[in-house]
């Protein structure tokens, strides 16, 4: 009886042993799961959410009365230049852009319906004004990249893509359609990779596809 007794109590250990391994391997893939799963249903400011993936469905898409129409005062000033900062607004005149056709339709849909691309926001609002998006996706119809503006260093195959927004008028404008021209390339892929790392506190992930998983 008693060498059946220390069998049990053995078997019982062994028991709890087992289970407190269990839990505790449970406990780090949550807090692994935790940790990878920062996406947010939407930013502090839903609605300037909005306006952005609408501003870069017409960026993607090449719609230019899109991009003007959400531009602000200052980016629409901008893109009247004769020598427009942005190459595709080149002599561009209100009448030309109203009359545009949209080059690419639906290469934004199609881009990410996939689900495969990363969409984070960068909160800048209070010290500067503006709200800065980033946009990482592999479109059929590339953007044009002459200097590697967009390319995304990680993974050449996508290109990333930065826009500010502002609030003019009680409404989110486009400030910046095509901010990288002002930015070195080593700042460039600095900036991109702290936002997709979320380096900052400021940083919210809209969306997280495969290849943007953290390792």
């Amino acid at each position: 009886m008693k060498k059946r007794g220390w069998i049990g109590v053995l078997f019982v250990i062994c028991c709890l042993a087992l289970l407190t391994a269990c839990g505790s391997d449970q406990t780090e893939k949550a807090q692994a799961a935790k940790e990878t799963n920062d996406v947010k249903k939407a930013s502090a400011y839903p609605e300037a959410d909005a306006v952005a993936k609408v501003a870069y469905e017409a960026i993607l898409d090449g719609d230019k009365k899109g991009i003007f129409n959400l531009g602000s005062k200052d980016l629409q000033k901008s893109l009247l230049l004769e020598n427009s900062p942005d190459p595709d607004f080149y002599s561009e005149t209100i009448e030309t852009i109203n009359s545009s056709e949209v080059a690419n339709p639906n290469n934004y849909k199609n881009a990410i319906s996939t689900g495969d691309y990363f969409l984070g926001v960068y909160d800048n609002l209070k010290n500067k004004n503006r709200l800065n998006y980033l946009l990482i996706l592999n479109p059929v119809d590339r953007l044009p990249d002459f200097q590697d503006w967009y390319t995304y260093t990680e993974n050449k195959e996508y290109q990333a893509i930065k826009i500010e927004l502002i609030k003019e008028d009680g409404q989110w404008k486009l400030e910046q359609n095509r901010d990288w021209f002002s930015i070195k390339g080593s700042e460039r892929n600095q900036l991109v990779q702290n936002v997709v790392d979320v380096q900052n506190e400021k940083v919210t992930v809209l969306h997280r596809g495969t290849t943007f998983q953290k390792k």
